[in-house]
């Protein structure tokens, strides 16, 4: 069994699925708290996590690497980051149903259901 201690730690954080669990809970509680989920948002928070683990990470050819290849580490680690919180996302929520149509004289006024914590992005 896991030792609870290590549970989330920066080690933890530092990896591929770290780092997108953590993308994918920020991104759910910014869209639950403020109702603001653009796609954008989520692959910048990635881009942001994938910054800040490159520089937690204890491996020295990391830090002294040329600032080109870093930042193309940084992308394409945000990448997959990125992807793998969107995939988390969509298993984890219901098909979204078709809008509702708009009847005679009903021109579609209505006011736009709250979002759940899981809501597709």
């Amino acid at each position: 069994m896991a030792d609870a201690a290590n549970f989330l730690d920066p080690t933890t954080l530092t990896t591929v699925g770290g780092c997108a669990t953590a993308v994918l809970l920020i991104g759910n509680a910014i869209q639950r708290a403020f109702q603001f989920n653009p796609t954008w948002f989520v692959l910048l928070l990635s881009l942001i996590v994938s910054l800040v683990a490159s520089f937690l990470t204890p491996v020295e050819y990391v830090r002294t690497s040329q600032w080109l290849t870093h930042g193309l580490f940084v992308a394409v680690n945000g990448a997959v980051i990125f992807l793998a919180a969107v995939g988390g996302n969509t298993i984890a929520t219901p098909t979204p149903s078709p809008p509702p149509q708009p009847t005679g004289g009903d021109m579609g006024g209505r006011a736009a259901p709250r979002r759940a914590f899981w809501t597709r992005w």
